[in-house]
């Protein structure tokens, strides 16, 4: 499985901020919830959500940004047009960042604009991504 070094300091600084994050699932339960998605995942999102459960609905960190849990992915997705796993929002819902996988353990991450714009490529990896979350969150809007 794929591991994502920055999360780690991602998680530390949410419990700092005194974010409220969810137990994580363990990797069973949150590949089977992907799997309802519908759409392909690759290795280290089922990694991240061993680390961490996502944050409740409402529940953002400093950035206004909100990572679902492995049900909220299950339960959007279906409903939204394109190929992208959406698995992060922005200000609630103004937009959503949105995986494509580009190998079995690593996913690219997209801004999704919902239409108004074409997807915009951000980060690489998901481990890339989360270090721009961390430490210049600009890179991602």
């Amino acid at each position: 499985m794929a591991a994502l070094a920055n999360i780690e300091g991602l998680l530390l600084k949410w419990r700092r901020e005194g974010v409220r994050l969810l137990p994580p699932p363990g990797r069973r339960e949150a590949a089977e919830a992907l799997r309802r998605a519908g759409r392909p995942f690759a290795g280290d999102l089922v990694a991240l959500y061993g680390a961490t459960g996502g944050m409740d609905d409402g529940e953002t960190d400093g950035e206004c940004l909100t990572l679902w849990t492995p049900g909220r992915v299950a339960a959007e997705n279906p409903k939204r047009a394109g190929t992208l796993l959406l698995f992060v929002d922005f200000l609630i819902n103004s937009h959503a960042y949105g995986l494509r996988p580009v190998g079995a353990e690593t996913s690219a991450v997209y801004a999704d604009f919902y239409g108004d714009a074409p997807a915009r490529r951000v980060a690489d990896s998901l481990d890339e991504f989360f270090g721009l979350w961390l430490n210049d969150p600009s890179k991602i809007f």
